[in-house]
């Protein structure tokens, strides 16, 4: 779940949230917004406040899109390069 939607769900203004955080309004408000990734560690407290309904991969989905399928190309390149022979 995104942040946004959690606030919703929970009747959570970006102030009422950025009490329960401990951080500066304006910070959820460039969360929300896009503008700006939180840091790692405001990842974790966040997923902390929110009991895991708002998760580090929810941020990733949400900043850099779904996961790309795996490459099989790029895939045995890797292998190649693991194995010491990269050419």
């Amino acid at each position: 779940m995104i942040l946004s939607a959690f606030m919703e769900k929970h009747s959570l203004t970006q102030s009422d949230f950025a009490a329960l955080a401990e951080i500066d309004q304006s910070t959820v408000s460039r969360w929300l917004s896009n503008e700006r990734a939180p840091s790692l560690a405001s990842i974790f407290e966040v997923e902390t406040l929110t009991s895991m309904a708002v998760s580090g991969d929810d941020w990733l989905r949400q900043f850099y899109g779904p996961p790309r399928s795996p490459n099989r190309k790029n895939n045995a390149k890797m292998a190649k390069v693991k194995s010491g022979n990269p050419l």
